[in-house]
């Protein structure tokens, strides 16, 4: 099995100017520009230039001209999952994202679609939805991301992410897995403030935010059992340069802060391992990346 970096490209935290309660950019994936690789205008794609492009442009759309491919791609003999997101100005309330896709998995592989619904400049969690399937679609499909608001907060900025991960606790993806992905938009109204569990269904490590970032951010990651938990930073030479946690920790969402002041402006790795109960030794571990811009 491959080793695998969910690896993100650099992220411009800029909140769109002009109309705030803007919708999301580029929903239909037609606009397209730049040259090896081609990028979807508004969106953030994990690609290496020259290297790995596991985000393409797809003719084999549900409408209009184009569709976003996202496939494992191969990065020196590695595995190198699609990663894409897009962060912009939004006021809305939306009942939920919807789109459409179309999925081949290998060996568990997942498709997922988060949303993230921010107020006061990404301090302030106000609602995430989200959507995984490691099924293998024959066509496109449509899918929803119901929303759950912890806040009656008024978002100020809306983040979506795609990507494949791993369905079954290993920190690799395969290749031949992929999706096509078009036709975003929110719809319909949250209907008031639930509730948002605690206790996660599954092992998670998110992508941090800010992202990049001058001097902190915010690792999140979420537990749904009891386990020891080791969270560390690496940089490109793969030594530790980090350690974040190093401890047992109950069932939860855990928002761990990382003050970067002391390092470098550059790259760097960050890696979550769980020791899952069970007795069978296996271990859920999953990393991303992250950038330092002064």
């Amino acid at each position: 099995m491959k080793k695998c970096f969910l690896a993100l490209p650099l992220l411009l935290l800029v909140i769109l100017g002009g109309n705030s309660s803007a919708q999301i950019p580029n929903a239909g994936f037609e606009s397209w520009t730049g040259t090896n690789p081609m990028n979807p205008d508004g969106w953030f794609p994990n690609n290496i230039p020259t290297l790995a492009t596991p985000i393409t442009r797809s003719a084999t759309a549900h409408t209009g001209s184009f569709a976003v491919q996202g496939s494992v791609a191969n990065y020196f003999g590695f595995s190198y999952g699609p990663v894409i997101q897009t962060f912009f100005g939004y006021t809305g309330r939306p009942g939920m994202l919807t789109g459409y896709y179309n999925f081949t998995s290998v060996e568990h592989d997942t498709f997922l679609v988060i949303v993230w619904l921010f107020s006061n400049n990404l301090s302030q969690f106000v609602a995430i939805g989200s959507f995984g399937s490691g099924a293998t679609t024959a066509g496109y499909h449509q899918f929803t991301a119901p929303l759950e608001y912890a806040s009656a907060a008024a978002p100020d900025s809306a983040w979506i992410e795609a990507i494949i991960g791993t369905g079954d606790g290993q920190d690799s993806v395969h290749f031949g897995s992929a999706f096509l992905l078009d036709d975003l938009a929110f719809e319909g109204s949250a209907t008031g403030v639930a509730e948002v569990s605690t206790k996660p269904v599954s092992h998670a490590l998110h992508q941090n935010y800010p992202n990049p970032f001058n001097p902190s951010t915010t690792i999140r990651f979420e537990l749904p059992e009891a386990a020891y938990v080791r969270l560390a930073v690496f940089n490109l030479l793969g030594e530790e340069v980090v350690q974040l946690v190093d401890d047992q920790r109950q069932a939860g969402v855990y928002d761990q802060q990382f003050d970067a002041s002391g390092l470098a402006s550059g790259t760097y790795f960050y890696r979550l391992e769980v020791q899952k109960s069970g007795g069978d030794g296996r271990s859920f571990v999953q990393v991303r990346k992250m950038t330092i811009l002064r």
